[in-house]
């Protein structure tokens, strides 16, 4: 059965640059503790690869299925992968220089056995969601700091 995550977090910080910092999918690792890397593997798909259960990697295929620069991003896994997920982000500008990201996505474990041990990894997916968008925030403002005092 799938389950919908809604989540939003407000950083400090201009849309486009927000964006830009989301986009940059390399850098996922250093603020997300459960990804150990996210590739492109073309245009418009990327292969993530995540801790799972046990320390074994799970890994799935993702397409961006739309693309508004500064604005909105999609997705949906591709098809034969171990997770299925889909869902958007949104980035909305607000007065004073903040931007509020706004997370809706879906998350269907399959079934089986690694459909189950996929489930047990993605353990209280909600609380996942609001913590790493916590620490993206403190990633990316702690970026802004790094900047403004000519370090980083």
């Amino acid at each position: 059965m799938a389950q919908e995550i809604v989540k939003s977090v407000i950083v400090r910080g201009g849309a486009a640059q927000v964006f830009d910092h989301w986009m940059n999918f390399e850098n996922w690792p250093r603020f997300m503790k459960w990804v150990r890397s996210i590739k492109r593997t073309g245009p418009t798909t990327t292969r993530w690869t995540v801790e799972g259960p046990l320390g074994a990697d799970v890994t799935w295929d993702c397409e961006t299925t739309l693309l508004e620069p500064g604005r909105r991003v999609a997705w949906n896994t591709r098809q034969g992968s171990d997770v299925i997920t889909s869902g958007q982000v949104t980035f909305h500008t607000l007065s004073g220089d903040q931007t509020e990201i706004a997370v809706r996505m879906n998350l269907e474990p399959k079934g089986g056995v690694l459909g189950g041990a996929v489930a047990k990894a993605f353990a209280n997916p909600d609380k996942r969601v609001e913590t790493e968008l916590q620490n993206f925030k403190q990633f990316v403002e702690g970026t802004h700091a790094a900047t403004a005092h000519g370090g980083g």
